[in-house]
């Protein structure tokens, strides 16, 4: 497993080195967490790793808003779960 920082992935797509890191992911289990700078518990937006074919994108839960209900809404089951512990 591949372990990339969000700024690390960021520059790499910034410098157009997106088929690369596609071309990598192909073949590698990859895994992108959030800078060490991201104080405020928010989440970046995980659909531009999703994209370049990431399979693993650490998000903060703390947190309600369009970035974590993104990935909710690829597991219903989930979100009436989540729905029914009040959260």
């Amino acid at each position: 497993m591949f372990l990339l920082s969000e700024n690390t992935v960021n520059k790499m797509l910034r410098q157009g080195s997106a088929g690369d890191l596609v071309k990598h992911n192909l073949t590698h289990l990859v895994r992108i967490y959030p800078k060490g700078m991201r104080l405020n518990s928010t989440s970046y937006e995980p659909r531009r790793f999703w994209a370049v074919g990431t399979q693993l994108v650490a998000l903060n839960w703390q947190t309600c808003g369009a970035c974590s209900s993104l990935p909710l809404s690829f597991f219903p089951s989930l979100c009436r779960r989540r729905a029914e512990m009040g959260m």
